[in-house]
């Protein structure tokens, strides 16, 4: 596993054997994640949870290994990482899942901005939109294939700066530069 995250930025071998490095910026993700947990609710938290599992389903079904980072840290900047299949070595994977079924937004982080920046194509946000929480997992995802999902985005980076190149990389501003610190997505 940890040859598979390094392949894909986030970690790297440290000075001491063993020691594993984590390359993304940690102590921001960290309190990013506490102050959204902090203002999030319980109902949020079951959709993401509920996403995650269906796009472990996905993934499964198309022939990946899969890993479920998210419940050991939120610091990776991706939920699931994907390795083995659909022509990657190592797949950053960030699930999205929304209860709107017809315009799907969700929310991307620095910290998952960065990473997609840096990983480009092996980064993939998967939306699953009109995610019912009273169904089960299996439920959901049999309903939501049934309607074609799940939505995948893929380099994510790659999609918004094509569309606006300055909003990532900045505005110059006067004594500055005014840029994203994470955004929400609004999906056609």
């Amino acid at each position: 596993m940890l040859g598979q995250l390094q392949a894909l930025g986030v970690v790297q071998p440290g000075t001491a054997t063993g020691e594993w490095i984590i390359t993304s910026d940690l102590w921001e993700p960290v309190l990013a994640g506490l102050f959204m947990s902090a203002r999030s609710s319980e109902a949020a938290h079951r959709i993401g949870r509920i996403g995650e599992a269906l796009t472990l389903r996905y993934l499964e079904e198309q022939g990946c290994s899969a890993l479920h980072l998210s419940p050991i840290a939120d610091v990776f900047g991706f939920d699931i990482l994907s390795y083995g299949c659909l022509g990657f070595e190592s797949l950053a994977v960030e699930a999205k899942a929304t209860v709107a079924s017809t315009t799907p937004t969700f929310f991307l982080s620095r910290n998952e901005l960065r990473l997609a920046q840096s990983v480009g194509p092996r980064y993939w946000v998967v939306v699953w939109a009109g995610v019912n929480d009273a169904l089960s997992d299996e439920e959901n995802y049999r309903a939501l294939r049934a309607r074609g999902q799940p939505r995948i985005v893929k380099d994510p980076h790659a999609v918004l700066t094509a569309g606006c190149p300055p909003m990532l990389g900045g505005y110059a501003i006067p004594d500055g530069s005014v840029r994203a610190d994470g955004l929400i997505w609004t999906l056609p």
